[in-house]
C-alpha cells in the first residue's frame, strides 16, 4: 500500500519556508502543522528563537523552515497564541478537538486527532471544506447504494502515487452535450471509443496488435519516412494513382504484371536490359520509329 506522508516526504527534499501551526508541545519537544499539496502534515520542529526568549505556545503561528518533512526550525513568529484558543475547542477524553481558529485572518473550524493532524476543516470566507486523511486509508463505502459526487464546476484527482480505477462489470467515461457526445467504455471484453474528432500526439509509439481492420471513407498521410515489412501484401482497388519523382524496385525473382490493356508513355529514353529478350504475340508486331537499328 503507499504511504502518502513518506511519498511527500521524498518528493520535497529541497529547502522550504512557509507557515505553521503550534499543534502540541509534548516533554519540551514541539510539533506544527504545515499545509504541503493540499495535505496537512504534522512534523516535529525546533525552536531556532529561544535566544529572544521565545516560548512556543499551543495555536501559535509561525514561521518554519527545513530541508526535508521530518524536521523543520521555526524561524519566526507570525501571531502568538489567539486569547480565545482554549475556550473555542471541545476536547475528547482521547485528545481530539474539534475546534474554532483563525486562518490567514478569519475564522475556521476544524477537527483534530490527538496527535495534531487535520481531519476536517471548514472555512466559512472562502467556502471551502477539506478532509484529511493523514495517516492510514481514506474509505467512502456504499454497501447498498450509489457513491454520488456532484460538482458544479470541476473534479479535480491528483495522486503522488498510482490512481487505479476497478470494476467488476464495466467502466465509462462520457462528455455530453446538446450537438455531440464522447465516450469510452471499458468492459471485460474489450475497448471502445466513440468521438466526432480523436486526436493523438507522441514523440514515440509502440503498437502491436495481432489482427486489425481499418474502415472509412478518407486515409491521408503523411510522413518524411516510411518502412513496410511483410511477408505478404494484397491491394484491391477500382484506380491506382502514383507520383514519384523516382522508383527503384529490388526483385530477386518474379515479377509478373496480368492486365488486359497495357500502356507506357515515355517522353525521353526508354532503355531495357537483360540476358535474352523474348517477345511474343499472337497477332501483329508493329515498330515504327525514324531509324531502327538492329544488331
Amino acid at each position: 500500500m503507499i504511504n502518502l506522508l513518506e511519498i511527500q516526504n521524498n518528493l520535497m527534499s529541497q529547502s522550504y519556508t512557509k507557515p505553521a501551526l503550534v499543534t502540541r508541545i509534548k516533554d519540551e519537544k514541539i510539533w506544527v502543522r504545515i499545509d504541503h499539496v493540499g495535505s496537512s502534515l504534522v512534523i516535529e520542529a525546533k525552536s531556532a528563537l529561544m535566544q529572544n526568549n521565545y516560548r512556543p505556545e499551543l495555536g501559535d503561528d509561525v514561521l518554519v523552515s527545513g530541508e526535508h518533512l521530518q524536521l523543520c526550525y521555526i524561524i519566526g513568529v507570525i501571531n502568538q497564541k489567539n486569547q480565545d484558543f482554549k475556550s473555542s475547542q471541545i476536547e475528547s477524553k482521547s485528545g481530539a478537538k474539534a475546534k474554532s481558529s483563525i486562518n490567514d485572518g478569519h475564522e475556521c473550524l476544524s477537527i483534530e486527532d490527538e496527535n495534531g493532524y487535520m481531519l476536517f476543516e471548514y472555512d466559512a470566507v472562502n467556502k471551502t471544506s477539506k478532509i484529511y486523511s493523514p495517516k492510514g486509508d481514506l474509505s467512502f463505502n456504499a454497501l447498498d447504494g450509489d457513491i454520488l459526487l456532484n460538482s458544479a464546476n470541476n473534479i479535480k484527482c491528483h495522486s503522488m502515487g498510482v490512481i487505479d480505477l476497478q470494476s467488476n462489470t464495466a467502466a465509462q467515461i462520457r462528455v455530453t452535450n446538446n450537438d455531440n457526445q464522447s465516450s469510452m467504455n471499458f468492459s471485460s471484453q474489450g475497448v471502445s471509443l466513440s468521438t466526432e474528432h480523436l486526436a493523438i500526439k507522441s514523440a514515440q509509439a509502440d503498437i502491436e496488435i495481432q489482427s486489425s481492420r481499418f474502415t472509412g471513407k478518407t486515409l491521408s498521410t503523411v510522413v518524411e519516412h516510411s518502412k513496410l515489412m511483410a511477408k505478404k501484401i494484397e491491394t484491391q482497388a477500382d484506380r491506382i494513382l502514383e507520383k514519384a519523382k523516382n522508383i527503384y524496385r529490388t526483385i530477386e525473382q518474379l515479377h509478373q504484371t496480368k492486365t488486359k490493356r497495357m500502356r507506357t508513355i515515355v517522353e525521353n529514353d526508354f532503355q531495357l536490359k537483360s540476358q535474352s529478350t523474348t517477345i511474343h504475340a499472337k497477332k501483329n508486331v508493329n515498330i515504327d520509329g525514324d531509324k531502327i537499328n538492329l544488331g
